[in-house]
């Protein structure tokens, strides 16, 4: 019997619930692996067989007698871990974990460790004692989030945009840090103010930067207090400062304190801007703010 051969009638048997063809299957080395028909183990995992895609997703995801193909071996794990296959489970857990083929989630890796684990793969338990508690905490934020609550979708920006825990996505990380901030979470509105000042995932607009750093520090938010301290006259001339004058007017400590400095400084800095093109500018990054 040659290995092909034998491989088919383990995957007949394992198909068919068969726990210790199952385990041959799995425990199969690399080169035999490689030197299987691959054409064949596709035309099986097309007609159905979860472990035909099992072992298809396992020569993609490892160029085992075939060209490397992580999105392809993601998608045969997901067909067989639908089915209910445990080690299918476990090994797109996997992929979520390193980001192959799939965006990086931890939160998905774990969802997926976690039903393998349930069905008796105990190699997934070891990932799960290890990941548990930050997996678990990871989805608190993510439901916190889906929730409205203003903290999570901060600290769920914050996962984004680090892309540790999840895919880096710069859109959604600043959608929820506008979430986050329109309902006056400072921290979350800090971020925006940043990002404001270099364009940094939307409109770069330091009129609208400095007035949010303004009433940030006015609230006792100490980082935009820092910030507007080490601003040089140049990035200060950029202010609104009518607008700055209704502030401080009102009452705003800290606006008087621009305006103060800018006074002090008595002199002109040339910009590119128009003030036209930056009315035009602060109402477009305030109303992507709305938006978000």
């Amino acid at each position: 019997m040659d290995g092909m051969e034998t491989v088919r009638n383990l995957i007949f048997g394992a198909d068919g619930g068969d726990s210790e063809a199952a385990g041959r299957l799995i425990a199969l080395k690399d080169h035999e692996v490689a030197g299987l028909d691959c054409e064949e183990v596709e035309r099986m995992a097309e007609d159905g067989s979860q472990w035909a895609a099992v072992l298809l997703g396992r020569m993609k995801e490892w160029a085992l007698g075939t060209e490397h193909d992580d999105s392809a071996a993601a998608r045969l794990y997901e067909s067989a871990a639908k089915d209910g296959n445990a080690y299918a489970m476990s090994a797109l857990g996997r992929l979520y974990e390193r980001g192959e083929g799939v965006p990086k989630s931890l939160h998905h890796a774990y969802l997926l460790y976690s039903a393998s684990s349930s069905r008796g793969w105990t190699a997934a338990d070891e990932w799960l004692a290890k990941n548990r508690e930050r997996s678990e905490e990871l989805g608190r934020i993510i439901d916190g989030a889906d929730a409205g609550d203003a903290e999570c979708q901060f600290l769920l920006a914050k996962a984004y945009d680090d892309g540790v825990v999840l895919e880096h996505s710069e859109d959604r990380a600043v959608n929820l840090y506008a979430k986050s901030a329109d309902q006056g979470y400072e921290p979350a509105a800090y971020e925006i103010a940043r990002r404001c000042e270099y364009g940094d995932g939307m409109l770069e607009s330091m009129r609208t930067a400095i007035y949010m750093h303004v009433a940030l520090a006015d609230s006792g938010f100490q980082a935009s207090a820092e910030r507007l301290d080490r601003m040089d006259l140049e990035e200060l001339e950029m202010a609104d400062k009518d607008g700055l004058s209704r502030m401080a007017e009102s009452g705003s400590e800290w606006a008087g304190r621009v305006l103060s400095r800018l006074s002090r400084g008595n002199r002109t800095v040339f910009r590119s801007e128009r003030p036209s093109d930056r009315r035009e500018q602060d109402g477009q990054v305030l109303g992507a703010l709305r938006a978000g």
